[in-house]
This record gives C-alpha cells, structure tokens and sequence, in this order.
C-alpha cells in the first residue's frame, strides 16, 4: 500500500488549496490606487476582503489594485505596482476608492471616466477619508448621506447638504454607496460590505482573525432600508439575494428585539442557501429562545471538537441531525481543517469522526473521501479505504485526483 499512502499524504498536503474550489461565486474587488494614496486607505479594506474568503463557502473576493500607472507610490516610501490598469481590469464588482493625496487623480479625465464606466456595474462602491471626492465630481453624492475624515466634514457641509453629511460614525451605508471616515475607518467600511454580502458572522470571524476589536455594525449608520428590501425576498423564490442581505436584516432585527422577524429572515435564508452552516448559525441565535433544543451555533460546535474531543462531538452531532435532519454543524472548510490538524498529530481515530461527519454532511465533497481514506489507511484498514475510494470513482468519475488513487489501487493488485 506504500504508493497509495504516498499518492494520498501528496493530495492531503493540498488539500487546504482545494477548498477554494468550493465557492460559489467570485466577486472582483477593484481597489483605485494612484501616486500618493493613503497606505492603510487602500490597505485596510484589500486585507478584510482577501482575509473574508476563508471564512465564506458562498464567495471568493478576488481583490486586485487598478491605477493609471504603471508604477506609483504610497506616502513616499511604498513603491507599488498594480494588477491591472485602466484598459484591461476586469469587471468589477466591489469598487474601493481610497484616500490620500488625491486631487491630481480626482481631476484625471482617464480616471473619472473608469471610475463611471465602473459604477454601471458595480453592485458595491466603498470609499474611505478624501476618496469620496472621486465620487463628489460626478454627482453621485447629493441625495445620499456620507461621511468622511472628520477635517473633511466641515468642507463637504458647505458642497453638500448639510444634513446629509454625518460626523462620529465609522460609515454611512446609503445602499449600493458606502462612505466611511479617516484611515482606519475603511477597514470597517469593509467589514460592512463583507456583512451585507456574505453574512455577518464571515465579518465577525474576519475581525477577530484580523485582531481588530473596534469592530461592530453598530459603529457605522445604515441609512437605507434594509428591512424593507430583504423583507421583499419572504414571499419570493426567484431570485437568490446575496447571502447577506437576509442575514444581516435578521441580525438587525435581532439587535431591536424583534425575534419573530429575525427568524423568518433566517429560515429563509436556509431556504436560499441550504448547504451553508452560516445560515444556521445565524438561525440558532433566532430559536434560543424557543422551549425547544437548538443544536449549537458552528462556533460552539468546534469549540466542543476542540476541548471535548470528536467522541462527544459526533454524539452531539447525531442528536442535531435527529431533531433537525438537514442543520449544518459547520462549514465544510471548518471540519476538513479541524480533521487535517488532527491527522496531522496522529490522532487518527478522532480524525476519522471528524471526517466521517463531514462527509455525512457534505455528500458531494470528493476532499472528504479523500481525507476520510487517508484516516482508514493510517489505521491501517485497507479494505476499507479501498471501498471508499471505490465509491468516490463511481460518484466523481471525472475527478483528476479520484482517477489517480484508482489507478494505484489497481497496480497494486
């Protein structure tokens, strides 16, 4: 059996990268850069979105820097060099227009005009410090309310209307707009856009990945009604909003006490999304207060995994899939990193429950027949693995690595 361990520890050192070709959808993140942007402007919300790709089975953020020039620099001293320029980013989908010494590039003729070419499509527009100036030129601020650094609120009270210029907040979330303050402020401008889009808790888990603890959605002002839009999409199964939209109403709703509300939003959201352990997650914090069990949050479950052990983890796990049949304990990235860290420490046993319940929860993993093998293998049950792998062949005929193990098992007859 030594070419099949060796062909399968080759994939499991891959399979982290694997999980990447687990999302749904990916959405381009266009950051703006120019001689002179403000570092941590541009920075900040590049870090949140690459970062929120992990901690979301729904969407992959591709970020990338766009600037007119081939070559700039930041505050003097960070040379930069852009993914793409003007002629040939790809479509964006999220546009980050960042701060700093920007008045050359906000009076660029090339640079208003990509940045309106941009806004056609754009379903979200983030801009931090003296960024919204690039959206100030063209009138898209008028009707809206903003914010900014506060030495540039006295300036935008006199350009705009006055009332529609907010001091002491983070951000004010008009919609498809986002306008946040000085700096620093971007990153939870950022984090704001990552709750709208894939869910508060993919923002919550990026802040704390990040160590940044001034985050939280009340920081900013949301100046929309959100309530209003999500409650649209109760009596609809046409058309799938983003995960967030419904997620983060319901936590809203949640915040104001309203508990009813919050878990219509939520049970529709798993309507929506029925493969993602962030839609329960968020469902679970809605049904505590209900007579009835309610299996734990993700969090709490890998916390039990971790401290408990996977025996007490798996018994708990069969209890929620006998009350609740389709919940989801976790995210399928979650339990392969937890059994793969677990495999690694040669704790094989544990690693086989964690596995086994991964892929009781997530059929159509090919990664989790996979690592599941490697587990029987380690434990020195052949037979087994074999069979496993046998079924993966029949299931995924048309995988690359499935086809491989297949072909050493058969060598080695």
């Amino acid at each position: 059996m030594k070419p099949l361990i060796k062909l399968l520890l080759t994939y499991f050192l891959a399979g982290i990268t694997q999980l990447n070709a687990q999302v749904k959808d990916t959405l381009n993140v266009a950051v703006l850069a120019y001689e002179g942007v403000e570092l941590l402007d541009f920075a900040g919300p590049a870090e949140v979105f690459a970062a929120a790709s992990y901690y979301t089975n729904t969407y992959h953020f591709k970020v990338h820097i766009v600037a007119k020039e081939p070559a700039l620099t930041s505050q003097g001293f960070l040379k930069i060099t852009p993914n793409f320029n003007f002629d040939n980013a790809p479509k964006t989908n999220i546009l980050v227009l960042p701060g700093g010494n920007a008045g050359k590039s906000i009076q660029d003729k090339s640079t208003q005009q990509w940045i309106q070419a941009q806004l056609k499509d754009a379903d979200q527009v983030l801009t931090v410090c003296s960024g919204i100036y690039f959206l100030k030129k063209s009138g898209r601020l008028n009707n809206i309310p903003v914010t900014s650094h506060h030495k540039i609120i006295p300036f935008l009270k006199k350009e705009l209307k006055p009332q529609n210029v907010l001091a002491q907040v983070k951000y004010v979330d008009a919609g498809q707009i986002v306008t946040s303050a000085g700096v620093s402020s971007g990153i939870e401008g950022a984090l704001l856009m990552v709750s709208k889009i894939a869910g508060l808790e993919a923002a919550n888990r990026t802040a704390r990945y990040m160590e940044y603890a001034p985050w939280d959605i009340s920081n900013g002002k949301i100046a929309y009604d959100l309530q209003s839009q999500a409650a649209n999409y109760l009596t609809t199964n046409n058309t799938d909003p983003h995960f967030g939209m419904l997620d983060l109403a319901g936590h809203l709703a949640l915040r104001e006490g309203k508990i009813n509300l919050a878990k219509q939003y939520f049970q529709k959201n798993v309507a929506f999304y029925p493969n993602s352990a962030l839609a329960y997650h968020s469902l679970s914090k809605a049904l505590l207060s209900t007579k009835k069990w309610v299996p734990p949050t993700y969090e709490d479950f890998l916390n039990v995994l971790r401290n408990q052990g996977a025996k007490t983890g798996y018994a708990l796990y069969q209890k929620a899939k006998r009350v609740y049949p389709n919940w989801k304990l976790f995210t399928h990235k979650d339990i392969v990193v937890r059994g793969q860290n677990l495999t690694v420490n040669e704790n094989h046993e544990e690693a086989r429950l964690v596995f086994k319940m991964g892929l009781d929860t997530y059929p159509n993993s090919w990664l989790l027949y996979q690592q599941l093998a490697i587990c029987l293998l380690k434990q020195k049950k052949e037979n087994e693995a074999k069979r496993l792998i046998q079924q993966a062949s029949k299931k995924f005929p048309n995988n690359t690595a499935i086809k491989k193990l297949v072909t050493t098992i058969k060598s080695e007859k």
